[in-house]
């Protein structure tokens, strides 16, 4: 997309009861160092345990991630957001955010 920002969005759900849904943790792929600091500065627990390979992994929900990096650094879903079944019943969910260049 040219002109365009992307950035992927990795999470995964399970449900715990009806009704109750779990998301601890997710990942965010693409992000730049100047966006990474943004986001700890606001309080979210980003971590990176593997250098070699893209993405941070965030100690707080998917949601809260998106509330963040549309709130501070102007990012919007587009399209449809993807799921797939994970082991143990869980669900991997990924979205894709965008911003202008």
């Amino acid at each position: 997309m040219p002109g365009k920002l992307v950035l992927g969005v990795v999470a995964e759900f399970t449900r715990e009861d009806e009704g109750e849904y779990i998301c601890p943790m997710c990942t965010v792929f693409g992000l730049d160092d100047e966006e990474v600091q943004t986001l700890i500065k606001a309080g979210l627990k980003m971590i990176d345990r593997n250098k070699e390979d893209e993405g941070y992994e965030v100690k707080n929900s998917a949601f809260k991630l998106m509330r963040e990096l549309g709130r501070l650094l102007g990012y919007e879903p587009i399209g449809d957001t993807q799921c797939t079944d994970a082991p143990n019943g869980r669900k991997t969910i990924v979205w894709t955010l965008t911003k202008d260049a």
